[in-house]
């Protein structure tokens, strides 16, 4: 898998989802770990719609990309992740399920609001900076179209990916606006455990 994405960096603060509380998910993970807790693997995916709505910013799911079947586009999150592997008992193989069309749909949908904000603000705080311009200059060499602009921001958006490990759904979407020969899919996401059974971690 090749996350192959040339991101854009500004003195932007990107609008993410603020309904979790990372430093707080983290200071629970660390817990568990000191007190050697494992915890019971989910081994079945999920296949409902209301198994997997949390709120308008959040799903129990994840999203990815795809080129013919491999997948293209999947951030990982180390610190995070290293962590939820140790009290699961883990391997680093990972494991994709996608949902089936509907679902994938259902979950899509229900995402597009929160997403289009995410690139609302995006612009509008990208203005606020005054580069607009220069990034015109610099990257375009022409007054850009509007879809030309989503991608400057989509762009931005990825740079900012490491401070939001919530927002698989963004990112994949961005990826896929940078992209539009692969696949924006969502669905189960988890690792093989050491006892060869799956964990699926969200979804």
């Amino acid at each position: 898998m090749t996350n192959n994405i040339k991101t854009m960096k500004f003195n932007i603060k990107i609008p993410c989802d603020e309904t979790r509380n990372i430093e707080r998910e983290h200071k629970i993970l660390d817990f568990f770990i000191n007190k050697n807790f494992m915890f019971k693997k989910s081994t079945e995916p999920k296949t409902l719609f209301k198994d997997i709505y949390i709120d308008k910013y959040s799903l129990d799911a994840h999203s990815w990309c795809e080129n013919n079947g491999e997948v293209v586009f999947d951030l990982d999150y180390p610190d995070e992740y290293s962590k939820i592997k140790l009290i699961n008992g883990l391997t680093d193989k990972k494991i994709y399920k996608k949902f089936d069309p509907l679902l994938q749909k259902l979950c899509f949908k229900s995402l597009k609001p929160h997403i289009e904000e995410c690139f609302k603000l995006t612009e509008e705080a990208f203005e606020k900076l005054g580069n607009e311009e220069n990034i015109k200059k610099k990257d375009l060499n022409t007054k850009p179209c509007s879809r030309m602009l989503k991608k400057l921001y989509a762009k931005i958006l990825l740079g900012a990916s490491q401070n939001c490990p919530n927002c698989c759904f963004l990112f994949a979407y961005c990826y896929k606006l940078l992209n539009p020969d692969v696949e924006l899919v969502c669905g189960s996401m988890g690792w093989e455990g050491v006892d060869g059974e799956p964990h699926y971690e969200w979804g």
